[in-house]
């Protein structure tokens, strides 16, 4: 388990044009590879009235305590075998994010990362302020959902705590009489 922990931990530490300390996130929890629907203008579409289209690039999530890092994700073929390549997409913040576990207009496989307003200007490299994360199964999907609410709840309620501490110090009290 440890040195699973570690070379996730490598890993992370691989990503290129991360802006800033990648160990400052918190523990790694989870990470895996994923789709990214991405909008895209087909000649075609420059001209009629037809809805713009997308394509699905390939993506890599690592899920922090304080941050879901989105990274472009490529398989470079080297002389001496494969390498895993991360680049920079997108930052969104624990505290400053909400998942839509259903896509709009997606399928059964996608779920939503939004950023509220005060993330956008200040995190992105990108404008966009949500993604539509697609997976290769509905249990991935139901993992991902599920881990980062999760860390969002935790997150939301250690601030309940903190900005009401007289509430939790008076349960605290009870339960040591």
């Amino acid at each position: 388990e440890i040195s699973h922990n570690a070379n996730d931990m490598m890993t992370a530490g691989r990503i290129d044009q991360f802006p800033g300390d990648i160990t400052k996130q918190g523990e790694l929890l989870h990470r895996g590879s994923v789709f990214c629907k991405v909008p895209c203008m087909d000649r075609r579409s420059l001209f009629s009235k037809s809805k713009p289209t997308a394509r699905l690039e390939p993506a890599h999530i690592f899920l922090f305590q304080q941050a879901v890092i989105v990274c472009y994700y490529r398989v470079r073929i080297t002389e001496i075998g494969n390498r895993d390549e991360y680049r920079y997409w997108h930052k969104f913040l624990i505290n400053k994010m909400q998942v839509r576990d259903i896509a709009r207009g997606g399928n059964e496989m996608e779920f939503e990362l939004h950023d509220t307003i005060d993330n956008v200007k200040k995190e992105s490299t990108t404008s966009n302020q949500n993604l539509t994360i697609t997976t290769n199964t509905m249990e991935e999907k139901r993992d991902w959902v599920t881990q980062i609410n999760k860390e969002i709840r935790g997150l939301e309620s250690l601030k309940g705590d903190l900005c009401n501490p007289r509430k939790t110090s008076v349960i605290k009290n009870l339960n040591h009489k």
